[in-house]
C-alpha cells in the first residue's frame, strides 16, 4: 500500500467537507439527533440578529453576559514511544520471527451521521461533526477499499480466546500486500521492532444480550506517514470503538469478523491546519509557502490563480487540491470545528464518527524493507 495515498485520502476527506457547506449545512436542524453539531452551528451564525431582540435562549444569554467556559475535555495521552519509560516490550521484537495475534481486516469504511457514534464531550449527545463530509467522502473510501489501496488490519494484541471479559489492545496497522498465507503489514504501522504507532488500550469482550462485543479505548491513533520527505503524524483523540463479533465466522486461527462497528474521536483543528501547512510547505507548484493557512491573518488562506494550480501536476497533484479547497474548510470551521477541548471557550477540535465491517484475517508477517 502507498503511504502517500493514504495520506491523500485523509486530507481530501477532511478538506473535502468544505465543497458540502451550502447543501449539507442548509438541511440541518430537522433531525434532534442532529442538534449537536448543525443546529449549535446554525445558532452561532444566527445569533448576531438575535442578540438584541432575544430571539434564541443562548443567543439572548450572550446579549447580557459572557458565555461560561465549556468544561474541558481530557485528552488521553498517547502510548509511550519506543525509547520513553512505558514502552511497548514489543518495540525490540524482531518483525521476521514475531507472531502476531488473531487479526480482523476492514471491509467497508464509512463516514456516519451526525446521530453516530459516541457522546465525545459527555453533553448526552453523540458527536459527528464530521459527517457533514460524508457525501463527499464516503465513495471514495469504498473505492479505496475495494482495491486494497486503503488496507487497515485490527490486530486483537493479547486477546486469548474469543470469551466475554478478555483484555486486549486492538492495534491499527496499515496492509502492504493480500498473500496465500494471510496479511502482511506496511513496516511503517510501527514505532520499533514490532511496537504499533496506532493503537487503543483497555479491549474488552462484553455480553450485549447474547451477543459479544468487542470494546477499546479511550486512546490516542497516530498514524505517522510520509509525503514529499515529510513524517507527518496524524492523531485521533479519545478514539473508542464498538464492533459486534459474528462468532459463527471468527475463530482464534482464522481471525475475527466485526459487524456494526463504530469508531469515535476529536481531531484538533490546529494540528489539522499544522499538517496542511507542513504538507504546501513542500509545493514547489505553489512557491512553497511558509503558511498556506494562517490563522492569524485577515484572509486566513493564500489564493492562487487557475493558472498557478495547473502547475501542480503528478505528486504535487494534492497541493491543488488543498489550495483549491482551503477558503471552503476556513468558512466552514464554524460547523464542524465544534468542541472545545480546553475549556477555554472556543471551539477547537473535531468530532469524527465512522461505521466499519471488518472480516476475518490471519497476520503472515512484516513486507520486507526494500533492497538499498
Amino acid at each position: 500500500m502507498k503511504l502517500n495515498d493514504t495520506l491523500k485520502l485523509l486530507m481530501v476527506l477532511l478538506m473535502s467537507a468544505g465543497m458540502a457547506t451550502t447543501t449539507l449545512t442548509a438541511c440541518g436542524g430537522d433531525d434532534t439527533g442532529e442538534t449537536d453539531v448543525e443546529t449549535d452551528a446554525g445558532d452561532e451564525e444566527d445569533s448576531g440578529g438575535d442578540e438584541n431582540d432575544g430571539g434564541e435562549e443562548d443567543a439572548g444569554d450572550a446579549a447580557d453576559v459572557e458565555p461560561e467556559p465549556a468544561d474541558p475535555i481530557d485528552l488521553v495521552p498517547p502510548p509511550a514511544r519506543c525509547g520513553e519509560e512505558g514502552a511497548s516490550e514489543r518495540c525490540a521484537e524482531d518483525a521476521e520471527t514475531f507472531e502476531f495475534g488473531t487479526a480482523s481486516k476492514i471491509s467497508a469504511l464509512q463516514i456516519a451521521g451526525a446521530d453516530c457514534c459516541f457522546d465525545l464531550d459527555g453533553d448526552g449527545l453523540e458527536d459527528n461533526s464530521l459527517s457533514l463530509a460524508a457525501s463527499m467522502a464516503n465513495q471514495s473510501l469504498t473505492d479505496a477499499i475495494a482495491d486494497d489501496s486503503l488496507s487497515l488490519i485490527l490486530e486483537h494484541d493479547g486477546l486469548e480466546a474469543l470469551e466475554v471479559g478478555q483484555e486486549f489492545d486492538v492495534n491499527f496497522l496499515l496492509g502492504a500486500e493480500s498473500t496465500v498465507d494471510g496479511e502482511l503489514i506496511d513496516p511503517a504501522s510501527f514505532d520499533s521492532g514490532v511496537a504499533p504507532q496506532a493503537l487503543l488500550p483497555n479491549a474488552t469482550i462484553i455480553d450485549d444480550g447474547g451477543v459479544s462485543v468487542v470494546e477499546a479505548g479511550p486512546g490516542t491513533v497516530v498514524i505517522v506517514l510520509e509525503l514529499f520527505g515529510l513524517e507527518l503524524s496524524l492523531s485521533v483523540r479519545n478514539a473508542v470503538i464498538s464492533a459486534d463479533v459474528v462468532a459463527e465466522e471468527s475463530a482464534m486461527e482464522t481471525g475475527v469478523t466485526l459487524e456494526n462497528g463504530r469508531l469515535g474521536g476529536l481531531v484538533l483543528f490546529q494540528e489539522l491546519v499544522d499538517t496542511v501547512n507542513d504538507v504546501t510547505a513542500t509545493c514547489e507548484c505553489l512557491g512553497s509557502p511558509e503558511k498556506l493557512i494562517d490563522m492569524e491573518a485577515e484572509d486566513a488562506c493564500i489564493e492562487y490563480t487557475d493558472v498557478e494550480l495547473a502547475g501542480c501536476v503528478d505528486d504535487e497533484s494534492i497541493c491543488a487540491d488543498i489550495a483549491k479547497n482551503c477558503g471552503g474548510i476556513m468558512a466552514l470551521a464554524p460547523v464542524i470545528v465544534a468542541h472545545d477541548v480546553d475549556g477555554d471557550g472556543e471551539k477547537d477540535a473535531i468530532s469524527v464518527g465512522m461505521t466499519f465491517e471488518a472480516d476475518a484475517a490471519v497476520i503472515a508477517g512484516v513486507e520486507a524493507a526494500p533492497a538499498e
